[in-house]
């Protein structure tokens, strides 16, 4: 399997995994205690962007999912974490 196949399947395993959480989980903890769902997700869209900047649709599904929760997508990591 290719990089770019490997790559384009862990970006579809994320945003399959960010389909299914329920609105009432967005704010559940993580692992990380300091880290909720929310900034957990908003992080890794976050970075996503600054890695893939040539493929802007790589994110749309899980960017979606997590506008549809009410949040901010253009929220610092760090921040969301705070709230």
């Amino acid at each position: 399997m290719s990089l770019v196949d490997l790559y384009t399947r862990s970006v579809q395993g994320f945003n399959v995994r960010v389909g299914l959480i329920r609105p009432n989980r967005w704010n559940a903890t993580t692992p990380p205690p300091e880290w909720d769902v929310r900034a957990f997700v908003n992080h890794v869209l976050g970075e996503e962007k600054k890695s893939a900047p040539a493929s802007p649709t790589v994110v749309s599904e899980a960017s979606a999912a997590l506008n549809e929760s009410g949040e901010d997508l253009d929220v610092p990591a760090a921040e969301a974490a705070q709230s």
